[in-house]
């Protein structure tokens, strides 16, 4: 979400995984696909920093109920996947495994970078060695179609160029597999 009441966080602000949060996100999602018959639909799993108390799942497992629940896709950041475990301590390859990635359509990669003892999603440099590791396994475990290397600040077109032909080269080895 990006506001509370009449306030505007600005930035994207990840919500409590709920049970009333669930039912809204539902309930929005199949919304949503209804307006839009026959199009595919997409959640993506953003950056978290901090874990709200309360919560009756883990993120994994929310995505999980809201996929059964509504057959939406996802899009999953490997990127903030990556960031996400790290920053709250958990095996990152662990909490890839507990994603629906059978739903799993689309995949971002971006650069972080460790700015007050948190790996940020900055979009700013290179995408890091685990989460060319993480994408692997989405790729070799589910049937992702496509991946998107998110930049955002400065950087060289050769640089980014590099990142894309090896996305390909991920892709290429698992379809051969």
């Amino acid at each position: 979400y990006t506001k509370i009441g009449d306030r505007h966080i600005g930035q994207l602000t990840p919500i409590p995984y709920t049970t009333e949060a669930l039912k809204v996100v539902v309930r929005n999602t199949k919304a949503t696909m209804a307006a839009m018959p026959g199009r595919p639909f997409l959640l993506e799993n953003i950056s978290q920093y901090f874990q709200f108390d309360g919560a009756d799942y883990t993120e994994p497992e929310f995505f999980t109920a809201v996929t059964k629940r509504t057959g939406c896709g996802v899009l999953l950041d490997v990127t903030n996947l990556h960031n996400n475990a790290t920053n709250l301590g958990l095996n990152p390859a662990k909490y890839l495994d507990e994603f629906p990635l059978d739903s799993v359509v689309q995949m971002h990669l971006a650069g972080s970078e460790w700015i007050g003892g948190k790996l940020l999603d900055t979009h700013g440099g290179p995408v890091l060695e685990p989460v060319w590791d993480l994408m692997s396994r989405v790729v070799e475990q589910s049937a992702v179609r496509a991946a998107l290397v998110e930049r955002d600040q400065t950087f060289e077109l050769g640089d980014l160029l590099g990142e894309v032909k090896r996305a390909n080269k991920v892709f290429g080895k698992a379809r051969r597999s």
